[in-house]
C-alpha cells in the first residue's frame, strides 16, 4: 500500500519510510520499558488488553490520517501498544510452565512473529484487491480510498482479542501480591545481580538479529540486481521461506531446548542455541554464490538459526529472571533486536558497498562481511551465556 499511501497523502519515500520504520520502531523500544514495568506490577491481562486496544486504535487512526503528521504520530502509538505484547505475554507464560516446559511455550507464541507477517501481507494484499475491485461495500466507510479501508478493516479483530484477554486467569503470582510491593531499587539490584547472565543473552539477540535482518534486507538486492531475478518471485520465495523456516525453527527450537532441560538443566538450553546458531555462519557467505537457489538457501539457513536461538534466548531471560524483573526484562528485549539489529545490520551492508566496496552491485560481498562475523560473535554470545548461566542461580 505504500505507492498508494504515498499519493494520497503526498509525502515522499523518505517519510513513507520513518512512518513504516522509526516511528514504529523507537516509540516501541521507548513504550516497551515503562509498560514492560507495569507488567511487573499490575495484572498482566489489563496491560495486554491496553497494548492491543491502543494498536488497533492506532491502526484505525493510520486509515484515516490526512498528513504526513498524522500518520507518524498514529505510528508512533502502533508501536507504543505493541510493546506490550512481548513483556506481559513472556512473564505469563513463564508463571504458568516450569523451566523443562517454557521453551515450547515461548515457541509456540513466537509462532505469531512467522505466521503473522506472512499472513499480514498476503490478507492485506487480498483485502486490498476486494476493495479496490468493490467486491463488498462497508457501511459508513463508502467513499473511503482501498488502502484507507483496508487500514479501518484490520484494525478491526483488536476489540475481539481484548474481550478474549478478559478470560486469563492471572496465576498464582498475582494472588501473592508481593511483586507489585517490589521498589524500583530493588528491580535495578535484581538486574544488576544477573548481569553475568544477561548481558551475554541480550549480546547474542543483537548480533543474532544484525546478521539475520542484514540478510532478509538486503538478500531480495542482490538477487536482483545480480542474478536477475524477478521482484514478484523474489518476495514471494522469500516469504514462504521465513514462514516455513520460521515455524521449523520456532517450535523446533523450543522443544529441542526443553529436551536438553530436563535432560542437563536450564543452561544446557543456551548450549543447544550455540551449536545451531553455527548454521548461520555458512549462511552469510553469500560472497561466494553463483545462483540464485544458493541465495534462498542461505536466507533459510539464517532463518532457521535464528528462530531457534530467539526462541533459546527469550526462554532463557525467563529462566533467569524472577517474577519482579521478567516484564521488564522481557521488554528490553527490544533494545538489541530492534535498536541494534534493525538500526544496525542493514545499514553497515549500505555503508559496506558504498565506502568500503566502492560499488553498489557487490552486495553479496558487503553482506559476508557484515553477517559472518556478527553471526560468529553470536555464537560466542550464546556459549558466554551458557556458561554464566551455569555458573550462577536461576530462579525457577
Amino acid at each position: 500500500m505504500v505507492d498508494p499511501v504515498r499519493r494520497d497523502l503526498r509525502i515522499t519515500d523518505t517519510q513513507i519510510s520513518l512512518a513504516q520504520g522509526a516511528a514504529f520502531a523507537i516509540f516501541y523500544v521507548v513504550a516497551g520499558l515503562p509498560l514492560g514495568r507495569a507488567v511487573d506490577v499490575f495484572p498482566r491481562r489489563y496491560v495486554l488488553i491496553f497494548g492491543v486496544l491502543t494498536w488497533s486504535a492506532a491502526t484505525l487512526a493510520s486509515g484515516l490520517a490526512v498528513s504526513f503528521g498524522q500518520l507518524f504520530v498514529a505510528r508512533i502509538f502502533v508501536g507504543a501498544g505493541e510493546s506490550a505484547l512481548m513483556p506481559a505475554a513472556c512473564a505469563l507464560l513463564a508463571d504458568v510452565f516450569p523451566p523443562s516446559r517454557r521453551g515450547t511455550a515461548i515457541g509456540v507464541f513466537l509462532l505469531g512473529a512467522s505466521l503473522g507477517g506472512g499472513a499480514g501481507n498476503l490478507i492485506g494484499g487480498i483485502l486490498l484487491q476486494l476493495v479496490a475491485a468493490h467486491a463488498f461495500g462497508v457501511p459508513g466507510l463508502a467513499g473511503l480510498a482501498p488502502w484507507r479501508l483496508v487500514m479501518v478493516l484490520v484494525s478491526g479483530p483488536g476489540v475481539a482479542v481484548s474481550l478474549l484477554l478478559l478470560t486469563l486467569r492471572e496465576p498464582e503470582r498475582e494472588r501473592r501480591g508481593a511483586v507489585a510491593r517490589v521498589s524500583l531499587s530493588r528491580v535495578v539490584a535484581s538486574f544488576r545481580s544477573r548481569g553475568a547472565m544477561l548481558a551475554p543473552t541480550y549480546a547474542a539477540l543483537a548480533f543474532t538479529a544484525m546478521s539475520s535482518i542484514a540478510l532478509v534486507a538486503w538478500g531480495p538486492a542482490l538477487l536482483s540486481r545480480r542474478m536477475g531475478e524477478p521482484a514478484g518471485e523474489i518476495g514471494a520465495t522469500i516469504g514462504a521461506i521465513g514462514i516455513a523456516v520460521g515455524i521449523a525453527g520456532s517450535l523446533g527450537g523450543g522443544l529441542l531446548g526443553d529436551w536438553v532441560t530436563r535432560w542437563r538443566g536450564p543452561p544446557a538450553r543456551m548450549a543447544m542455541a550455540a551449536a545451531v546458531s553455527l548454521i548461520a555462519i555458512p549462511g552469510a557467505l553469500t560472497a561466494f554464490a553463483t545462483q540464485p537457489w544458493q541465495v534462498y538457501l542461505m536466507i533459510g539457513l539464517t532463518y532457521f538459526a535464528t528462530s531457534v536461538t530467539g526462541a533459546a534466548s527469550v526462554t532463557a531471560i525467563q529462566d533467569i529472571c524472577s517474577d519482579e524483573i521478567r516484564g521488564l526484562a522481557s521488554a528490553a528485549i527490544a533494545i538489541p533486536t530492534t535498536l541494534v539489529g534493525v538500526g544496525l545490520g542493514p545499514t553497515l551492508v549500505a555503508l559496506t558497498t558504498e565506502h568500503l566496496l566502492h560499488d553498489h552491485a557487490a552486495v553479496g560481498q558487503a553482506l559476508t562481511i557484515v553477517a559472518a562475523p556478527t553471526a560468529l560473535l553470536a555464537t560466542l554470545s550464546l556459549w558466554l551465556s551458557f556458561r554464566a548461566m551455569a555458573a550462577g542461580k536461576l530462579d525457577q
